[in-house]
């Protein structure tokens, strides 16, 4: 039972589950051994990363053809070394 005014963490993790191939997750699995650390922990690494770089942001719209002109578009801006959009 949980209480009807309990606010919800901000910190909170959401949990995704990425089907790779077995290629891929053999590729991730070892670059995970050879940093020592887990297969989720390089992961996360990468999609935090990832969703913080301009180029890479930009790349994968082009790369589904989100045209330019499309409201749902991202543009990245980077604030104080911080990307945010």
């Amino acid at each position: 039972m949980t209480a009807p005014n309990r606010k919800e963490r901000s910190d909170k993790k959401v949990r995704i589950f990425p089907y790779l191939t077995q290629e891929t997750y053999r590729k991730l699995n070892r670059l995970a051994k050879a940093c020592d650390i887990s297969p989720h922990e390089l992961a996360t690494e990468m999609v935090e990363a990832l969703v913080a770089n301009p180029s890479f942001i930009n790349w994968i719209q082009d790369k589904h053809r989100v045209d330019a002109s499309d409201p749902l578009r991202i543009v990245p801006l980077v604030q104080n070394g911080k990307v945010s959009y």
